[in-house]
């Protein structure tokens, strides 16, 4: 008359059960029911990652198809990828690229990560100095001071500036 009903069956104890079984039919429920919180817990965990690397990438994109769509445009396929790359940051590809350069076809991860973690440093560099930039034009302050300031923060990674000056 319980038919439906999940029933647990009492067994013989073993040191690491409790003593009683679960039914075939409750044993499938737990396992779908554990099955849909993995899945929810899965996608959760990649949307969160996928949103943080979208926030992180984007202006490294954007400056990406700007040069292969201008300066790059015109160049030969076997010197794309470096002609983007130089552009995107003259300094962060000396540093990364500078001794040795891609082949044509070549795909080296861990220097495109290295590349990408630079940009990356530089980029918030940058927004650093043009915040610090905003504050002084608002507060009307002593701009030589906080200048001199934000530039000492920056001489890790120079700005577009002194890209200028870094040669390959």
């Amino acid at each position: 008359f319980f038919s439906g009903v999940p029933v647990l069956v009492p067994v013989r104890a073993s040191p690491l059960s409790s003593g009683l079984r679960q039914s075939a039919g409750c044993r499938a429920g737990t396992r779908l029911l554990d099955g849909m919180r993995s899945a929810t817990l899965l996608l959760l965990g990649l949307a969160i990652v996928s949103g943080a690397r979208k926030r992180q990438s984007r202006a490294a994109a954007v400056k990406r198809r700007e040069c292969e769509r201008g300066e790059c445009r015109g160049v030969h396929d076997d010197e794309r990828t470096n002609c983007v790359l130089r552009c995107q940051s003259q300094y962060c590809y000396a540093e990364v690229y500078g001794a040795e350069e891609l082949e044509p076809g070549e795909i080296d991860t861990k220097r495109q990560q290295k590349f990408n973690r630079c940009l990356t440093t530089e980029e918030r560099q940058q927004r650093s100095k043009r915040s610090v930039e905003r504050q002084q034009r608002r507060a009307g302050g002593d701009a030589g001071s906080a200048a001199a300031d934000s530039d000492a923060e920056s001489d890790a990674v120079p700005d577009a500036e002194d890209e200028a000056k870094v040669e390959i």
